[in-house]
């Protein structure tokens, strides 16, 4: 009975945390159609489409794997071998995006703008760097702290975009001669929610460096076999998703 209390009680705190994540972030939605003009929406949709599929290929599976093959083989060396497959493939990847960072912009239709493409890199990297963090709090059995660092992230990130999107354009309206007014660009709000997401993505990876670090420089390349043979077919589910 104790089991279950503590399955539900669990499930309860990854459940309502994640809904409430979905839930603020959507809270966003009226106040960037107020704040953007109809081009720099469709900028931002597009970039806030490409990132999810980037961050299925970045991870490729690998946290679903994690499950997977933690049940049958040693937790560390599951931990270690999936941890250092990350972070280099992420490494890779990151560095295959921003080398290819013209074109890819001007597929995306913000060629004027390529830096914005540098910021969805640095963004989907950490993504995938805190997903198997993210993963081992779970098997751990530690969802309080699952919870605050989800629920950490996307106040960071609102927070974020109202003191760029509202707070600034204010001050420096106010005070033309402001410190920000050397820095501010009225014309880069798309890039300033992407900085807020980077911002996010910053704080939480640093809430999860003690989870991130927990690794051992120890690869198992016979280990990493199977959990890839098992892990890329996840690729095509989570495209489709």
């Amino acid at each position: 009975m104790s089991g279950i209390k503590k399955l539900a009680g669990q499930t309860i705190w990854y459940g309502v945390s994640s809904i409430a994540a979905r839930f603020i972030n959507y809270l966003l939605t009226p106040y960037l159609t107020y704040k953007f003009t109809t081009g720099e929406y469709g900028e931002m949709s597009i970039l806030y489409a490409f990132i999810p599929f980037m961050n299925v290929i970045f991870t490729y599976g690998m946290e679903t794997g994690f499950f997977r093959f933690s049940q049958n083989s040693d937790k560390d060396k599951v931990y270690s071998t999936t941890s250092l497959s990350l972070i280099y493939s992420t490494l890779i990847l990151a560095l295959l995006l921003i080398a290819f960072n013209k074109p890819l912009s001007g597929l995306l239709s913000v060629a004027d703008k390529p830096e914005y493409l540098m910021l969805a890199a640095a963004i989907i990297a950490l993504d995938a760097l805190t997903t198997i963090p993210f993963a081992k709090l779970r098997q751990d059995g530690r969802p309080r702290k699952f919870a605050f660092t989800k629920l950490t992230g996307i106040l960071v990130n609102i927070a974020a975009i109202y003191f760029f999107l509202s707070i600034c354009p204010q001050l420096i309206d106010q005070e033309p001669d402001h410190v920000l007014s050397h820095f501010y660009d009225k014309d880069w709000v798309v890039g300033y929610v992407l900085l807020a997401n980077l911002i996010q993505n910053i704080i939480v990876f640093l809430i999860l460096s003690k989870e991130f670090w927990g690794f051992r420089f120890k690869f198992n390349k016979a280990l990493w076999k199977e959990m890839m043979l098992y892990s890329l077919p996840l690729i095509i589910a989570g495209l489709g998703a």
